[in-house]
């Protein structure tokens, strides 16, 4: 099991073809960059070099029908080819918006991350990530699942019924990395004192995942302690839940 953690990296965008671009650098992935029409690129400047292994662009709109090429350089966006023709993942959800996630086998040194391609006018991007996976050797345990989460609320009425005022349903995950040694688990404490339960955070159940359901755009959620149960062994459970 392969359970990843990716702390999103800053970046500032520039693009062309375009409306409303620096949107996908906020969390909120209802704030939608928006395709118009034709040859379209996006470019993320990290502000400079450092190692980077997944790439995601989350909450699109996409049909399965749009190929994305995604490239890196330490100079401009174009040096190196990622993925010439990325296609975004599947979804066992009616109407659910679609991801597209990268993940290398090795981290690439780079500044910038181009995306490109003959987009659809009204394509939709809501969110993008960048950055170096947490990924443990051992992954995560057995006996992980997804919550199902719900904004609205249901009252039973004197009648018998339910006055029901409708809202919005997510999901998340919950899992159990199990052995994690010493340096492991203190990387995953950096990550979680930096992200805290307020800062966004992009988990992968596995990152070879052909789901849109399986790649999370969350939020930690109830944060326990960690328990190191023997020499270079710990274990901490963990739950997120994502953004709808």
């Amino acid at each position: 099991m392969s359970g990843a953690i990716v702390r999103p990296l800053p970046f500032t965008v520039t693009a062309s073809g375009i409306s409303g671009a620096a949107r996908i650098g906020t969390a909120e992935p209802k704030e939608v960059a928006v395709a118009l029409g034709g040859a379209a690129t996006i470019t993320l400047d990290l502000g400079g070099v450092t190692p980077v292994d997944t790439i995601f662009l989350g909450y699109t709109n996409d049909g399965g029908a749009t190929p994305l090429a995604l490239s890196c350089g330490t100079a401009n966006p174009n040096t190196t080819v990622l993925a010439p023709a990325l296609t975004s993942l599947s979804t066992k959800i009616p109407g659910e918006r679609r991801h597209y996630a990268f993940a290398a086998a090795a981290p690439v040194n780079a500044r910038y991350i181009g995306i490109s391609g003959n987009l659809p006018a009204g394509f939709q991007i809501g969110v993008a990530a960048v950055g170096k996976r947490f990924w443990p050797m051992y992954g995560h345990d057995l006996g992980s699942g997804r919550p199902v989460i719900d904004t609205g609320t249901a009252s039973r009425r004197v009648d018998g019924g339910f006055g029901i005022e409708d809202g919005a349903g997510a999901g998340g995950w919950q899992w159990t990395f199990g052995d994690l040694s010493d340096a492991e688990r203190d990387e995953l404490y950096g990550i979680a004192r930096d992200r805290r339960m307020s800062r966004s955070i992009l988990v992968a159940e596995d990152v070879n995942a052909t789901l849109s359901e399986a790649w999370h755009w969350s939020l930690l959620q109830r944060i326990e302690p960690y328990e190191r149960f023997d020499v270079g062994a710990t274990k901490w459970a963990l739950r997120i839940e994502d953004w709808a």
